[in-house]
């Protein structure tokens, strides 16, 4: 006759399961699986503070748009010069593994009836301790990537090419913007007025530079085929000897 004495007693059969040691760990297992999501669900996790050691969240920023090459044929259709903006973005993770960040954003030009949208791309942290990101905007504005120290919670970065446009960043919401913008119109109001866009310099030295030497190729290059076509030089190449 079968031994039906562990049937008859559940508590007896429980116990010889827990002898085994593998049903040991996944029962803590899925007893500690299910207290930690229900302390997640009961007890809000605090929020990291916006920093450069965590980028994730909401920045604002001023640029500077006339740095030793500054070239407003390339800042937009809009009449200009324009020299001031400011930047509000949010930051995410684009690769935790790589640790990059990315995010959507809006800028205003001063100057400009726009709001241009922009996303800050490829933002990551360097074992110098600098920080790099880029930024692609629509409509277009010539802005390469910027390099950026910390000081605090404060970015101060500019781009690497020739036009050396300067960027503040800081963590912000959308009323340090608005309060931003404000200060930067007023400052901007009593700045001396530049010279108009059509007496400022459109083309860079080094693309004037790489014009005149065309240029001089190309005349160099013509004055051979006319010397090669010419009859007196012909009549010297096959003169017989």
């Amino acid at each position: 006759m079968a031994d039906t004495s562990d049937r008859l007693n559940p508590p007896r059969r429980v116990f010889h399961w827990l002898r085994h040691p593998f049903l040991l760990i996944v029962l803590g297992l899925l007893l500690y699986w299910g207290c930690s999501f229900l302390y997640h669900l009961v007890v809000p996790r605090p929020i990291a503070a916006v920093s450069p050691a965590n980028p994730n969240g909401e920045w604002i920023g001023e640029l500077t748009m006339d740095g030793r090459r500054w070239e407003p044929s390339l800042q937009g259709d809009t009449p200009g010069p324009h020299r001031h903006a400011i930047l509000r973005f949010r930051l995410e993770d684009a690769d935790s593994f790589m640790d990059t960040h990315h995010g959507p954003g809006t800028m205003i030009i001063l100057g400009e009836g726009i709001t241009r949208t922009f996303r800050a791309i490829n933002w990551e942290s360097h074992p110098d301790g600098s920080i790099r990101f880029g930024i692609d905007a629509t409509p277009d504005v010539v802005l390469s990537e910027f390099s950026c120290e910390a000081d605090g919670n404060i970015l101060t970065c500019k781009t690497g090419d020739p036009l050396e446009h300067r960027l503040t960043l800081r963590p912000g919401t959308d009323a340090d913007a608005n309060a931003l913008l404000h200060r930067v119109e007023q400052q901007a109001a009593n700045e001396p007025s530049l010279p108009p866009l059509a007496t400022a310099p459109s083309v860079s030295d080094f693309e004037r530079e790489l014009h005149r030497q065309e240029q001089e190729d190309d005349q160099e290059e013509q004055n051979e085929d006319n010397s090669a076509a010419s009859p007196h030089h012909a009549q010297t190449k096959h003169r017989p000897h």
